[in-house]
C-alpha cells in the first residue's frame, strides 16, 4: 500500500508557485511552529483524547506536508525548526527535511547536519502509547528510514504520506 500511495503523490507534477503566494498552511517550519501555537490556543492540550500525543504538531504538520507536496519546492527546509517545538520534533524535522528533500532531488538545507538535531538516545514516537505498541519497536526500527534514525529518531518514512 505504501508503494501505491508514493507512487499517486510522486505522479504530481507540482505547477510553478506564482511570486507572492501565500497560503494559510504552513511553508516553512517558522510558520509550522507559529500554526501548533495558534492551535494550542484554540485546543488546550488538557483536552487531548490520546494522552502522549500532540495534537496541535499532529495538525500543523499534516497542513504543513500537504502544502509541501504540492508544491515541492527546497524554500519549505530553508529555515530550521525554532526551538520552542522542542528536542524530539526538531530531530523528526531534520529528518523530514533530508528525507523528502532526497526524495524530490531538492537542495538539502545546510542546517540538517547541525548536531543539536541528533538525540542523546532513540525516540520513538509512537512507544509510550501502550505496551502493546511498545511492544512493536523493533519492528518500527527495522522500517525507519536511515535519515530518521541516524538522528535516534524512530519513524517510518510511511508516516510522511498524505493523499
Amino acid at each position: 500500500m505504501d508503494a501505491i500511495a508514493w507512487a499517486i503523490i510522486d505522479a504530481h507534477v507540482p505547477p510553478v508557485r506564482p511570486l507572492g503566494y501565500k497560503s494559510s498552511r504552513p511553508a516553512n517550519f517558522a510558520e509550522l511552529s507559529k500554526a501548533v501555537e495558534a492551535f494550542r490556543s484554540d485546543y488546550p492540550e488538557d483536552l487531548d483524547p490520546l494522552p502522549g500525543t500532540w495534537p496541535a504538531f499532529e495538525h500543523a504538520w499534516s497542513n504543513f506536508l500537504h502544502e509541501f507536496f504540492y508544491w515541492r519546492l527546497a524554500d519549505f527546509f530553508a529555515v530550521p525548526p525554532p526551538e520552542t517545538l522542542g528536542l524530539e520534533r526538531g530531530a523528526l524535522l531534520a529528518g523530514a527535511a533530508e528525507y523528502l528533500c532526497r526524495r524530490y532531488d531538492l537542495d538539502l538545507p545546510d542546517w540538517i547536519d547541525d548536531p543539536q538535531y541528533v538525540l542523546p538516545e532513540i525516540y520513538d514516537f509512537w512507544g509510550d502509547i501502550t505496551p502493546e505498541v511498545r511492544a512493536m519497536r523493533f519492528r518500527r526500527v527495522q522500517r525507519s528510514s536511515p535519515e530518521f534514525l541516524k538522528r535516534n529518531v524512530v519513524f517510518e518514512a510511511r508516516n510522511l504520506i498524505v493523499l
